[in-house]
């Protein structure tokens, strides 16, 4: 929905950036070539196109009329690759030559992204005028013969209400992104109501029966039927003739559309009114009632087919590929032998048409092996939705199947996405061994108008055969997205790939906001299927609005720019929320009225600030979502009807049940109105019941939040459908807000302290406000007996949004003892075994983090895991790891408890109340490692959460001592005096050998770069080089099979270095000849 009204901005570059390098063939990752060649803008009497290419020229017109006059068009011969093109310039134009019209569109947006700096996309275009031609012809192509898109609920979450003009464009932008295969449920309504009525149900009774458009998806799935009082015929009749267009558009452009097949559901019913039919009820999906299903393997079903794929012909043409997913999320079969029942399937299909496909979703016990089976290859599409299936099905026995990927769930806002596994994945599967019949990709996200980032990996990913250097991707990325390389934007989006498009493991989907969460003081997530914690810090993700703030000066009148700007400034302030919940828990748990108000107060003020900055951006706004429903409605009785199908969907989702609605707030958004109408709401009763509480001792009453929602999805109150307020001040205000007068981060290498052996202490200070900071002062507090000597300065003043550095070098006191990790190899427990012990509770003690410990499986709740110190003993900092694989959520909202004596209880409320115990909860899912100061003491420490999952701990280490150093800046903003500041912890430099301690060290990489504890997996093989840090020089001499540094030692895999400390001695050392994996 985020392109329905946007204005195209066509920005007139003034720089031009002129390179002669390699072709951009000649890498999967290069940068093309341009020249300072400039295409004419002048018209001329029109481009020679070729024969064939009418549709991308109508295309190409639509999608950027300005220039489309300077490409012409060619066919080239059809090769038995899955697509080709090539981009040269000739006679004054650029020439885009393809193997089908798909593949020219795609040219000319590879031209547009990597030579041109321009971008078209959902969320706003960036069209160039200045058009460099290509320093040589460049050539692309794909193996991927099947390029496809949608799933079933992407028509619910995302476009159950465009009309034309909306789908016009859509279809120009797969055909652009090199899709070729996509599903079509628009309109289909109407092959059922035309079916039914052939056997004996009124026009009114097959009406009522079809759901209405935003819930109508699940009933193509068979989970549900008559919702919301179904659709009437002239809604039928408008949605079939769209479904038509877009059929006969995608045909023009070569993209094989996929309409759904008849499956066997049937209305209520139907056995009575057709004698000897064979139905099997299918009982509930969600709370709602399922169509019956109609035994396949009988003739009524094929007379029923029969029926249903005559009108699909008559309205929509032949459409060989038909979607059909065989008694989906739980469907009954009633006896029916399921290959049988496919086999009737099959029967039909050929019937309909010789040339069928039967296109299947790999999704809950979908495909069987024997329906598989019994499908000739050529007739049958394996679509796997997350690309996790093929692996363990044996690349689904052989049938041709499309790898996938589902980064959406609901149409949520979140940033999320799996880049890695993308530019890993997609330009290499097909050469791997085991990978059967691949023939594609699918993009299968339910919500394609999020996270632009995804759907130009994915799709750029295709005409690649190497892997992506993502890097070198996300610059070229940015540099097309805003049509210019600019340093900050860049800076930008490297933080924001790092906080939240790094990696997918463990958080699918990406979190939610629990500012639209049911209210209650341990939410963890809005949605039930959402995860429970962001895979990354909140302030994190915050260095990154600063940085687009910066940017704004420069790119602020880029659509695409502003579009980015909002949704990070979304995610930032809505990340508050899990901030912020913890806090209000504990002052309400205390007692604290007067700290509870003043948190819930800001709770609701930074709800209000996400509403005020999203209300600047019609793609964060729930007015046109309610407006674009209603305009489908002949009268307002129709159109009341279908702003309630919107409403529930982003709210309760269907209907009050007796358990509640289990989908509520499934797709959820961070909307303006959504936020302000429907969500705060909910929080202020509820905050108020609960001060109210704390006040009197009166517990507030139970509120039903299922018919609260049910009566808002009632409401017909119109909200406002065009932007108000300035995106770039709203932005401002969220940094602010959040992030303060100031920022200052400090950082201390190494992170380990010996006695009169220097460290360096930096800090990172960035203005945060529009207006200067001036009279800065920096300071740092040091442990007594420590000595800092200042060797950069901080200048006196700080421009708006500017960052700045100083630094001290910091020399540790003689007294400095070794930081003991209390744990290493101490006896630890678990609250039960993971297939027999195969990962043990010593796992997390062992001192390696690449290995982890792991409760049973069986769903257990509140799963634990502890150690005994040996006896109580000082406890300063306690690190826990998580592991690195996946399932990082599965330690979020994790209780910390330490005691003197043995635990005596086993449930987190127990445990909490027990006065003795000392209880730390961390919020986040723990990080590589999660630092929690303690400065108290203890023997035991036990992990608990309140999950059902199992409890995974990479590493726990326990330290006795460590040193803090507080750095703090004094400044002044106009008026304005204030400081800010920020503390960090080193630990003596311990004798054991730990690995654990040695990743949270400063190690080093074998190319000499500090990596301030990031390893990445298993150390490069190291070449001779010397490597500084600090005041310590190294020179590794000979090869080394990896390289950590522990301490003041240099560990190696297998060779001999020769270790020198400036201004030392040399000695050699035989360093140790095990090889292991340190974690990433």
């Amino acid at each position: 929905m985020a392109h329905r009204r946007l204005k195209v901005f066509v920005s007139v570059g003034t720089l031009l950036l002129a390179t002669v390098v390699a072709p951009a063939h000649s890498t999967a990752s290069g940068q093309a070539a341009r020249t300072d060649t400039q295409i004419s803008a002048e018209p001329d009497t029109g481009p020679d196109d070729g024969r064939g290419t009418e549709a991308a020229r109508a295309a190409l017109d639509r999608l950027a009329p300005r220039i489309a006059h300077r490409f012409v068009l060619e066919l080239e011969p059809p090769t038995d690759e899955g697509g080709s093109f090539t981009i040269e310039a000739r006679n004054n134009r650029i020439v885009l030559a393809g193997s089908d019209n798909v593949a020219i569109l795609s040219a000319f947006d590879y031209y547009l992204e990597n030579i041109a700096h321009g971008q078209i996309s959902r969320m706003g275009d960036n069209i160039p005028v200045r058009l460099p031609a290509p320093a040589e012809p460049i050539r692309k192509s794909t193996a991927y013969q099947i390029r496809d898109a949608y799933n079933f609920t992407v028509a619910g979450y995302t476009y159950p209400f465009w009309d034309w003009e909306e789908w016009e464009r859509e279809i120009d932008l797969l055909a652009l992104s090199g899709v070729n295969h996509a599903l079509v449920t628009i309109g289909q309504e109407a092959v059922w109501y035309d079916t039914w009525q052939r056997f004996g149900y009124s026009a009114e009774e097959a009406r009522a029966w079809i759901s209405p458009p935003a819930h109508q998806p699940w009933q193509f799935m068979s989970n549900m039927h008559s919702f919301a009082g179904g659709m009437s015929e002239g809604l039928i009749e408008q949605r079939a003739e769209l479904g038509r267009r877009i059929v006969d558009r995608m045909r023009e452009l070569g993209i094989t559309p996929v309409l759904p097949g008849f499956s066997g559901s049937v209305p209520d019913g139907f056995a009575e009114r057709n004698p000897g039919a064979r139905v099997v009820p299918q009982g509930e999906w969600y709370g709602f009632m399922r169509p019956e299903w109609l035994d396949t393997t009988t003739e009524l079903y094929q007379d029923v087919a029969a029926v249903f794929y005559a009108s699909q012909r008559d309205r929509f043409g032949s459409v060989p590929d038909q979607a059909i997913d065989l008694l989906h999320e739980g469907g009954q079969s009633g006896g029916v032998d399921l290959t049988e029942a496919a086999q009737g399937i099959v029967a039909a299909l050929e019937q309909h048409d010789e040339d069928y496909v039967w296109v299947i979703q790999a999704w809950g016990g979908n495909p069987r092996r024997d329906v598989i089976e019994g499908i000739a290859p050529e007739h049958v599409l394996v679509q796997d939705l997350t690309g996790g299936r093929w692996s363990g099905s044996q690349a689904f026995w052989g049938a041709p199947w499309v790898w996938g990927i589902l980064p959406n769930f609901g149409g949520r806002t979140g940033l999320y996405g799996n880049l890695p596994s993308i530019a890993s994945n997609v330009p290499t599967l097909l050469e791997r061994q085991g990978t059967g019949s691949l023939v594609g990709t699918t993009i299968m996200s339910e919500g394609v108008d999020t996270n632009p980032v995804v759907w130009e990996l994915m799709t750029s990913a295709i005409w690649e055969s190497e892997p992506i250097d993502l890097d070198q991707w996300l610059n070229r990325f940015v540099t097309a997205r805003y049509g210019v390389a600019d340093d900050d934007a860049i800076d930008a989006w490297r933080t924001i790939y790092a906080a939240a498009y790094d990696s997918g493991a463990g958080h699918p989907g990406g979190a939610d906001s629990l500012f639209n969460a049911e209210p209650s003081l341990t939410a963890t997530k809005a949605s039930q299927n959402a995860p429970g914690s962001l895979p990354y810090r909140p302030d994190e993700l915050e260095p990154a609005l600063v940085s687009l703030l910066r940017a704004e000066r420069r790119l602020g009148k880029v659509e695409t720019f502003r579009h980015d700007l909002v949704d990070v400034a979304r995610q930032v302030v809505v990340n508050q929320s899990r901030v912020l919940l913890p806090q209000i828990k504990t002052a309400f748990e205390g007692h604290d009225i007067d700290e509870f108000e003043a948190l819930t107060g800001r709770w609701l003020d930074m709800m209000d600030l996400a509403d005020e900055l999203l209300a600047t951006h019609e793609a964060f706004m729930l007015g046109p979502w309610l407006a674009e429903a209603r305009r489908w409605g002949a009268d307002k009785d129709e159109a009341d009807r279908l702003e309630y199908d919107a409403r529930s969907l982003v709210s309760i989702w269907g209907s009050c049940w007796s358990g509640g609605p289990i989908n509520n707030d499934y797709a959820n958004r961070d909307w303006a109105g959504l936020l302000s109408d429907y969500y705060k709401p909910r929080w202020q009763a509820y905050f108020a019941g609960l001060a109210e509480q704390l006040r009197t001792g009166q517990a507030p009453p139970v509120v039903d939040y299922c018919q609260r929602g049910q009566d808002w999805a009632r409401e017909t109150t119109a909200l406002p459908i065009e932007p108000r307020g300035d995106s770039a001040a709203a932005a401002q205000r969220v940094a602010e807000a959040v992030l303060g007068t100031a920022q200052v981060q400090l950082e201390v290498s190494p992170s380990l302290a010996t006695p009169g052996v220097p460290l360096r202490a930096e800090i990172d200070l960035t203005n945060m406000r529009n207006r200067p900071l001036t009279g800065l002062e920096a300071s740092i507090d040091l442990p007594d007996g420590w000595k800092a000597e200042a060797t950069e300065p901080l200048p006196a003043a700080a421009r708006p949004h500017e960052e700045l550095t100083a630094a001290w070098t910091i020399t540790p006191g003689d007294d400095v003892k070794p930081s003991t990790n209390l744990a290493l190899g101490q006896v630890a427990t678990q609250s039960s075994e993971f297939r027999g012990g195969r990962f043990p509770a010593s796992n997390a003690v062992d001192g390696d983090p690449s290995n982890f410990s792991h409760t049973a499986e069986d769903g257990s709740r509140e799963p634990w895991w502890q150690v005994d110190l040996g006896k109580v003993s000082d406890i300063g900092e306690i690190r826990v790891w998580n592991r690195a694989d996946c399932c990082q959520d599965r330690v979020a909202g994790l209780y910390l408890f330490i005691s003197d004596e043995p635990f005596t209880t086993t449930t987190v409320e127990e445990t909490v109340a027990d006065a003795d115990v000392r209880t730390i909860v961390l919020e986040e899912a723990a990080g590589r490692p999660t630092s929690v100061s303690v400065q108290g003491r203890g023997r035991y420490v036990r992990l608990q959460t309140v999950k059902t999952t199992p409890l995974n701990i990479a590493e726990v280490e326990v330290l006795d001592t460590v040193y803090p150093l507080t750095a703090t800046v004094r400044y002044r903003s106009g008026r304005d005096v204030g400081e800010v500041a920020h503390t960090a912890t080193v630990a003596g430099a311990a004798a054991h050998d730990s690995l654990a301690e040695a990743y949270n060290s400063n190690g080093l990489t074998s190319d000499g770069d500090p990596s301030g504890g990031n390893l990445d997996g298993e150390l490069r093989p190291a070449e001779a080089a010397d490597i500084v840090t600090g005041q310590a020089a190294i020179r590794v001499e000979g090869r080394v099979g990896w390289l950590a540094f522990l301490g003041s030692r240099l560990a190696s895999g297998d060779g001999v270095g020769t270790v020198v400390y400036a201004g030392g001695s040399t000695e050699d050392l035989a360093l140790l000849t095990r090889r292991r994996s340190l974690p990433s």
